[in-house]
């Protein structure tokens, strides 16, 4: 018996089918890798929870924002001298 061709609809549904399984594998991998490792996405970013909640709060010292303060006011500075020699 000769096999019937797929539609285009129906070849579409079933690669949608496929796509979607795919993305719930990927989101159950990405979960696990989160527990295992935390759920930081680097660059020392506070990441956002494995149900995508709310990010995380890192709490800074008043030494640590006068430090970050400082070093903005400084680029800020040499920026504006640069761009005064131009």
């Amino acid at each position: 018996m000769a096999k019937a061709a797929l539609s285009q609809h129906q070849l579409m549904e079933y690669a949608r089918a496929g796509a979607e399984a795919r993305i719930q594998q990927l989101r159950a991998e990405l979960a696990a890798l989160e527990g295992a490792f935390g759920a930081g996405r680097g660059r020392g970013r506070a990441g956002r929870g494995a149900a995508g909640g709310p990010a995380t709060t890192r709490k800074l010292s008043a030494a640590g924002r006068k430090r970050i303060a400082a070093a903005a006011k400084k680029r800020w500075a040499k920026w504006r001298a640069e761009k005064g020699k131009q």
